[in-house]
């Protein structure tokens, strides 16, 4: 009985090794490197490439129209900040021409699926036709010092 228990213990602990795959990173590297690519795509206004990082899980479970584009800031830059590994949420600071015209802080839900990073949209609406990319926009902030 007790060499039963301890297998099934070490196979729970094997398989939970072999998934992790799935989990997103401890620093958070790869989802911040994410992020950035996406914002430069953002930079470049390539929206469909911007399409491209979108789940797919997300635009099977949302089912937006076809002709639903990506919401998007004319930004000039951007600087990923924070990283958090629980949610997968990467937050960045995007600004336009003049940064102490107009900051906004840009908060992406990153996800995993099929070894490949993804953004996870919240949004179900597509209010004109959009689907907002991010899950929180934080508008006119202040770079903290």
């Amino acid at each position: 009985m007790r060499y039963t228990k301890l297998t099934a213990l070490l196979l729970i602990t094997v398989f939970s090794a072999c998934s992790s795959s799935k989990k997103l990173s401890k620093k958070g590297g790869d989802e911040k490197a994410f992020v950035s690519y996406f914002l430069q795509i953002m930079v470049d206004s390539d929206k469909v490439a911007m399409k491209l990082c979108l789940s797919p899980k997300y635009i099977e479970e949302a089912n937006p129209p076809d002709s639903a584009e990506i919401n998007t800031f004319s930004i000039v830059n951007f600087k990923v900040e924070d990283y958090e590994r629980e949610t997968g949420y990467v937050s960045a600071l995007v600004w336009g021409e003049k940064k102490e015209d107009w900051t906004h802080k840009l908060t992406f839900k990153v996800v995993k699926e099929n070894k490949k990073l993804y953004l996870w949209s919240d949004d179900k609406e597509f209010s004109n036709n959009y689907i907002d990319p991010w899950i929180v926009v934080e508008y006119w902030v202040n770079e903290k010092k």
